[in-house]
C-alpha cells in the first residue's frame, strides 16, 4: 500500500510540475515583423512585432528578445530574418515569468505562418 501511494504521489507530482511549467508560455502574434535588431553588445536580437509584450519587461513595449546563448538561436534568427525579408505573418511563443535581455519579452519559440 504504501509503495502505491508513494507511486500515486510521485505521478501527481510530476503532472502538477509539468503543468506549472509551462503555465508561463504563451504565442504572441500572427502579426508581421517591424524590424530586427542586433544586441548592441553581441548579447542577441530583438525583434519589433507591433504587439504589445506582457507586462513585466520594462523596455521596448513591442520588443522581443532572443539571447544569444539560448539553445535554438541559430534555429530561431534565420526563421525571423527570413520572415522579416519576405514579409510573412510570425507568431513567437514567449516566456512571461522571464525576461529576455535588456529587460524585453523572452523569445522561446518562433511559428513562420504560411499566409
Amino acid at each position: 500500500m504504501k509503495r502505491f501511494a508513494f507511486a500515486m504521489f510521485t505521478a501527481v507530482a510530476a503532472v502538477v510540475a509539468s503543468t506549472s511549467a509551462n503555465a508561463g508560455f504563451y504565442p504572441v502574434g500572427p502579426t508581421n515583423i517591424t524590424y530586427v535588431e542586433n544586441g548592441w553588445f553581441g548579447e542577441g536580437l530583438v525583434v519589433h512585432l507591433g504587439i504589445p509584450a506582457p507586462a513585466g519587461c520594462a523596455t521596448g513595449v513591442d520588443d522581443y528578445a532572443i539571447h544569444a546563448t539560448d539553445p535554438a538561436y541559430k534555429q530561431m534568427v534565420p526563421i525571423l530574418l527570413g520572415a522579416y525579408f519576405a514579409s510573412k505573418q510570425v507568431q513567437v511563443v514567449i516566456d512571461s515569468d522571464a525576461c529576455g535581455f535588456a529587460n524585453r519579452a523572452k523569445i522561446v519559440s518562433v511559428r513562420l505562418l504560411g499566409n
